[in-house]
């Protein structure tokens, strides 16, 4: 009910005192006079996810459902966390979004028919001095809390009672802001501290919000005057709709940092189709013939042209220039502009923790007993104190885990793709493992909400590695993906009934628990590493306009780089090279990958043991090219690795669909029909859905692992010879 309250001498219907947000997203919300009720269902976001509903209806005395008055889709990705009615039911209010405070859909004004009349983003509402008041819950923006706030009906406005003293009054004649006992903001949303910036820009779930993410990033790297003019277009899109507000922050794109090039529009990851090789494509050869005589001064390698229909095809856009030894390709640019970051950048942020990190006092035994989740090493004054101690590490690492990049630029200190540093792929997984001992902390001490935050926060991290166009940072996303998955698992296992809103927590798991990059892009990484590499090994001699062995570079690739094979002088490898030649050495490189690249685009059943073919074909004596032999990587593993994490990725959004769908209807489904065709659902070592079956109150569900044959459930973690159990948790 709204109670008649006095708000800064304004005599208003009371909606609401402003609370933490509440364990579950509001149902059914009446107005004062009780004569008009909103009905929310909440969204699910996500691939063939639904949207938040909303239903406004009018009540009558002999008509228990009442009269409809509209029904639409909410903007909201899961619900508001607040709603106020109107007496006349001609406004409706919601404030925030559900578990993400103000760092989401602020304020959203919906009129007489339902229709959308304002959207207000929080630097919409507040000024300079109101930042200091916000403050940064995991990943939500906490500005309401007792704050208290209504409908003034006789001037026709919607007032927020902010607890620090000012009112944010909005006119619902004119869908304005003011401010009256504020000043004019001077630098806008070029005030907000770092965090809360974070939080702002976050990749939206919805299509129309990247743009208002990419605004927020820029501003950091403006003058004062952009600054302002970028504040004042923040001011003014609020007023547009959807479509108009992302044209709007489009056309203000802000200029890149000096030194700088504009960034590109990140390529997304595509899923390609499988494709069986044809006949006329080139199949893998013995050691090639030694090098004819080169022409003179045309020494660049011929492009990958792609046969049509291939998975070749779908990736022709990405694959690397043909190398060059007269004029090197720069490799290098080449891979950044694959991963140019849309959005704001985490790497500054994980930096920054990393060098914050407090190192664990106590032994390593501990500490990896405290990852498991075992209670005693939780609850030992140790680990107490070191989580304490990295109470601004966590929120750091929490905010730049909402981000869409984890690395903003590859750099190489010698210009090499081969010398390519990845620093923040060890700061990342230390800050993972931090994260889920406080998750498991948490949950071992009844605060079942925070641990899942924990957790989801490196679920997202996880995912941010992974889109890097490298195999070690899909490897590395992967594995902290798994961290996530089986610490999300685990609380699902032990959280007492009741406690965990799992329709909330579905929609969250599927946002942050986004896949790695496709690995026949990743691939298209390790083909351009091969190549560098190759124009580097050679050079061109000035008179003759041939390519020549490099020796020295090539001494160093071989000898310091760690990858020389044992017993073999570089004398001899040289010899091999020379003999082989700069076109025939990148011929028969681009024929592995390019095999490669098919067979990484089938199913896994079909994949393994086509690349366990390649992997040893590509090993074995009859290939004699040194480089060849050293540098193609063993996929086989890879995919098998890969194939594992995925799995248990899948499993844990699964599992949490499952635990809502009981939520909602008061069982588990009989089958994942009921959950319909999301990737989720489907097991990929076999490209089927999940072994699953109802046990009376609970249900079974396994993967069948490495060898795709069903064993019952028959556990091995390792997931080689029999299935992998993912639900009753392991012992």
């Amino acid at each position: 009910m709204c109670p008649t309250h006095r708000i800064c001498g304004v005599t208003v219907l009371l909606c609401g005192v402003g609370v933490a947000w509440a364990q579950r997203p509001p149902h059914e919300v009446l107005s004062e006079n009780k004569q008009f009720v909103v009905q929310i269902e909440a969204g699910r976001p996500g691939r063939a996810g639904r949207s938040c509903q909303a239903t406004l209806l009018e009540r009558a005395e002999k008509d228990e459902r009442g009269r409809m008055v509209w029904e639409r889709p909410l903007v909201n990705d899961v619900a508001p966390a607040i709603v106020c009615v109107r007496n006349d039911g001609r406004t409706v209010v919601t404030l925030d979004e559900y578990r993400r405070g103000g760092a989401r859909n602020a304020l959203v004004i919906y009129g007489p028919d339902g229709e959308l009349l304002r959207h207000f983003l929080l630097p919409d509402l507040l000024r300079k001095d109101d930042w200091s008041h916000v403050r940064v819950d995991r990943r939500s923006l906490v500005w309401l809390d007792k704050a208290r706030y209504g409908f003034d009906e006789p001037d026709n406005q919607f007032v927020i009672a902010l607890a620090w003293g000012p009112k944010v009054r909005i006119d619902l004649k004119t869908l304005r802001v003011t401010r009256g006992d504020m000043p004019t903001p001077d630098e806008g949303v070029a005030t907000i501290p770092a965090a809360i910036l974070a939080l702002l820009a976050r990749p939206p779930e919805r299509e129309g919000d990247q743009a208002i993410g990419e605004h927020l990033d820029g501003l950091k790297e403006l003058t004062p005057d952009e600054q302002h003019r970028a504040a004042e277009i923040a001011a003014n899109v609020g007023a547009q709709s959807p479509a108009e507000r992302a044209d709007t922050l489009a056309e203000a794109t802000t200029q890149p940092a000096p030194g700088e090039s504009p960034a590109n529009a990140a390529t997304q990851a595509a899923e390609t189709a499988a494709a069986t090789p044809s006949a006329d494509q080139p199949t893998m050869t013995a050691a090639p013939e030694p090098a004819a005589e080169p022409p003179q001064a045309v020494v660049a390698a011929e492009p990958v042209v792609p046969p049509q229909n291939s998975a070749l095809a779908a990736v022709a856009d990405m694959m690397p220039p043909a190398p060059n030894p007269a004029q090197k390709v720069d490799y290098v640019t080449w891979l950044n502009q694959q991963v140019a970051p849309e959005g704001a950048d985490a790497s500054r942020i994980y930096t920054e923790a990393s060098g914050e990190l407090t190192p664990f006092p106590g032994g390593d035994e501990l500490l990896v007993a405290a990852e498991r989740g075992d209670v005693a090493a939780l609850q030992s004054p140790e680990l107490g104190a070191w989580l304490a101690a990295n109470r601004g590490v966590l929120e750091k690492f929490s905010a730049a885990s909402q981000l869409q990049s984890l690395m903003q630029k590859y750099a190489s200190p010698d210009g090499s793709l081969i010398g390519v540093q990845l620093p923040n792929l060890g700061n990342l997984r230390k800050l993972a493992k931090l994260s889920i001992v406080d998750g498991r902390r948490a949950a071992a001490e009844g605060r079942p909400d925070e641990a899942a935050a924990r957790y989801l926060d490196v679920m997202a991290a996880g995912a941010q590695a992974g889109r890097g166009m490298t195999m070690i940072e899909h490897l590395v996303g992967v594995a902290t993906q798994s961290l996530s998955a089986n610490a999300l698992l685990d609380l699902q296992a032990g959280a007492p009934a009741g406690t965990l809103d799992y329709v909330g927590l579905a929609a969250e798991a599927e946002a942050a628990a986004q896949p790695p990059r496709a690995p026949v892009e990743g691939l298209q990484g390790e083909r351009a590493m091969f190549l560098d590499s190759a124009q580097r090994l050679w050079d061109v001699d000035p008179q003759s306009g041939q390519p020549v062995l490099n020796v020295e570079w090539g001494r160093q690739l071989f000898e310091n780089s760690g990858i020389a094979q044992d017993g073999v002088s570089f004398d001899a490898i040289a010899g091999q090279l020379a003999q082989a030649g700069f076109g025939p050495t990148v011929a028969e490189a681009n024929t592995f990958y390019d095999a490669m690249t098919e067979a990484m685009a089938l199913p896994y059943p079909e994949a393994a043991p086509r690349l366990a073919e390649i992997s040893q074909l590509a090993s074995s004596d009859r290939t004699v090219n040194p480089m060849v032999r050293t540098f193609i990587p063993a996929l086989d593993r890879y995919m098998f690795v890969r194939t594992r994490g995925e799995a248990a990725r899948r499993a844990a959004v699964l599992v949490t669909n499952l635990n809502a769908y009981r939520q909602q209807t008061g069982d588990y489904p009989s089958s994942l029909d009921a959950l319909g065709s999301r990737d989720f659902v489907r097991d990929p070592f076999t490209n089927q859905p999940f072994a699953y079956r109802r046990d009376g109150n609970s249900f079974t569900l396994y993967s069948l692992g490495g060898n795709g044959t069903d064993e019952g459930g028959v556990h091995d973690a390792r997931g080689e010879t029999n299935d992998v159990v993912f639900w009753p948790r392991p012992k």
